[in-house]
Formats: C-alpha cells, structure tokens, sequence
C-alpha cells in the first residue's frame, strides 16, 4: 500500500460509518415492530457512543491516521490526534499483548509457549493456550478447539516466576512502553482474568498494536522493534491446520457465531438485526436471508487472534476478485480490531456493551467499502508486503 494511500483518496469519511450504522438503526427498528424488547434497546442508540480509526501501517503521518467519534449514527467529533485520556477496556484484543510479551521473552530465552503452565494436573503448553486448543480448564488439551479463558489466569504468575517481576512491570517494560501504547492493565477488571481481557487503552493504542503487528513488529509510533517478525509470524501463524483442529473448529459454536456477520438482511448488507433474529430463532420476514460465501470468511485461529478471509477482495492479474488476508481480533462488543497483509488497519472501541446494539455487523461493512476505495484509489496496484504471506 502506498504510504499516501488515505491522504490521497480523503474518501475514506465519517459518512461512511454514518451509513451503516444508520443502516444497523434502520434493521432494529423494524425488528423492533415485531420484538417489542428490542424497543428498549433502541431507546438507548442515539447516546451509544462508538469511536472508530482506520489508518495505513505503513506510514504513520497525522494526515492518515483518520478517527471519528459517534453518538449512535451521528457524528460527534472529527480529530486526526486523539485524545489519550479516553481510555476504554480492550476485553480480548488484550490477548494480543500478552502472546506479544511471552514471544518477547522467548526471545530472551526467558520463558517459551512451549512450556507447561504450572500449578494444574494437566500437561498443557502456553501455545495451545493462546491458540485455543487447551480445552476447558485443560481438559483434553489439544484434542479440541473450544476459546476459552480460563487458564489465561495462570499467565501472570508463570511471568512473575520467570522474571522476577510483576506481570504489569514486564509488559511495561518489553511491550507497552515500546510501542508507545499509554494505556494500564486494571486490576480492579470486572472482565478477569486481567491478562486475557484487562487492558485499558486509547483508540490510538489499538490501532498501534494492528500496525505494529502488520509491519511485522516495529512500532510505528515510536520507530522502535517490538518483536521479531519471526515471532509475529508465528501470531498470525494457523495454528488450527496445524495442530489439527480445523473440522472441530467448523462446527465450534463460537466460530458459527462469527459467520452471522456474512448473512445479509433488507438492503442486502450486514446487520446487528440479522445477528438478532438468527440468535432469537425467529423468521426474519421483510426479506429473505442470504449468506455471502462465509466458507473460509473466519479461516482459523492464530495466537489471540482470528485468520479471515474476503473481508476485502481485489482485482487479481484477469480482473477476478481475490480475497485479502486479515486478521481480527474482538473483545466483547466493545472492541474490534482488523489488519491485512496490504497493511490497511480499522479499529473501533466503545465506552460499553449494550445486548443487541452490537456493532460488528457495521465494523465489517466499513472495511470491505474502505477496501473498495482503496482497490478503485490505488488502481489495483500490487504492493503486499511479503512476510505476511
């Protein structure tokens, strides 16, 4: 991706997001004629915020690092420098940074994900752990993938024995203050355990992380190295295939949950209302329901985080649609961060959770549109960066 690639295009605008979530508004309101508990919910849209960041990994210029802010379909602020004290909890992109601190001190041969967490009376490896293949409190560890945090519990002491440090100190120390984040682990979290789900973070730190990752572990804020891009290899690495696992994977509940995104309501784009009605076994009656091809849309699962595929496409050398490698990562509904090998990185946090309001439906939407812009701006120019494939 060329490094001017937002401050070329100035499409990528707040009116986009402005859209879909008054799409998403649109599809409740008419699922609330026939759910009348949906009504409640909506009365609470127009002050749910939700702040959203899309920017290029490859550069890190104030004219493309693009942030919005919205109360419900409305904008409410325009910046290109965020504010750092707004400060919201990451739930599970915090996985992120803990995978991020034991590969570091695997380098420092310190510790390795290979090793056996301590104090349960089953052999499990840190790396079925983050790959969520250890099972339920370990139970047939490696013979399922089912995502889980229980043993993430555990993680915090293993790196205290191995360091002598606290758990917040090392990740201090080796990752935050490297790549400039300014956020804390809170551990007060009402989201434990804290090494699974306790960050709490700026917009920019999110999308600090996706780029770090994405130019294969420098950080583009600080210019500083991170993790070796070996090691973010192995992050983004499927884990799944190789371990084995993908026909459990297919069928896991969580993973099915995750493809509700590609089904298609009025309008024939994504919505919370499709996710609803799926999940309340009702008939959706306004318009029949279609599914996107979602086969290999969730691919797998690497360390803390999801292998996708096709939530951009792009003109291949005959002009067919080829689908771009990504990778997203969730926490709860108040977190969503995605980046793919052509270095294009979205992220978007909100304050809270309300059921219902869900905005994956709209998150996905914005970036296959933005990849559009990108596929029309760039005039399908090949430029991916290599250790990503």
């Amino acid at each position: 991706m060329p490094s001017s690639f937002l401050s070329k295009t100035n499409l990528i605008n707040q009116s986009l997001i402005e859209n879909h979530l008054a799409e998403t508004k649109s599809n409740l309101q008419l699922k609330a004629v026939k759910l009348p508990p949906l009504k409640k919910t909506l009365s609470k849209w127009d002050k749910y915020r939700s702040h959203w960041a899309v920017t290029s990994a490859f550069d890190w210029r104030t004219m493309d690092h693009k942030q919005w802010s919205f109360s419900g379909n409305k904008q409410i602020s325009d910046t290109t420098t965020h504010n750092q004290k707004d400060k919201f909890i990451f739930r599970c992109v915090t996985k992120i940074l803990t995978v991020m601190l034991f590969l570091r001190l695997e380098q420092d041969n310190i510790l390795s994900i290979d090793d056996f967490i301590q104090g349960i009376p089953y052999k499990v490896t840190w790396k079925q752990v983050f790959s969520n293949t250890a099972g339920k409190e370990g139970k047939k560890a490696g013979k399922q993938f089912m995502y889980a945090n229980d043993l993430w519990i555990h993680a915090p002491d293993a790196i205290q024995n191995a360091t002598g440090l606290s758990f917040e100190e090392t990740m201090q120390y080796y990752i935050l203050d490297p790549m400039g984040l300014s956020g804390s682990f809170d551990n007060q979290t009402k989201f434990p355990p804290i090494a699974a789900r306790g960050y709490v973070g700026s917009l920019q730190d999110l999308i600090v992380i996706g780029c770090t990752l994405t130019t294969g572990g420098i950080s583009p804020k600080t210019k500083k190295r991170v993790l070796s891009t070996t090691n973010v290899q192995k992050m983004l690495k499927d884990w799944t295939t190789e371990q084995g696992m993908m026909n459990l994977f297919r069928n896991n509940y969580i993973v099915l949950f995750l493809r509700r995104w590609f089904h298609t309501g009025p309008g024939n784009s994504t919505s919370a209302a499709a996710i609803t009605m799926f999940f309340l076994n009702t008939t959706n009656t306004t318009n029949t329901t279609t599914v996107i091809d979602d086969t290999n849309t969730i691919m797998a699962y690497g360390m803390g985080m999801w292998l996708v595929n096709g939530w951009r496409t792009k003109k291949g050398p005959q002009g067919e649609s080829v689908p771009v490698q990504g990778w997203l990562a969730l926490g709860g509904n108040e977190a969503a961060l995605y980046f793919d090998a052509d270095g294009l990185v979205v992220g978007m946090l909100a304050p809270e959770s309300v059921l219902f309001l869900e905005l994956e439906g709209p998150f996905f939407n914005f970036v296959r549109q933005v990849g559009s812009i990108m596929e029309d701006s760039l005039e399908h120019q090949q430029v991916s960066r290599r250790w990503l494939r």
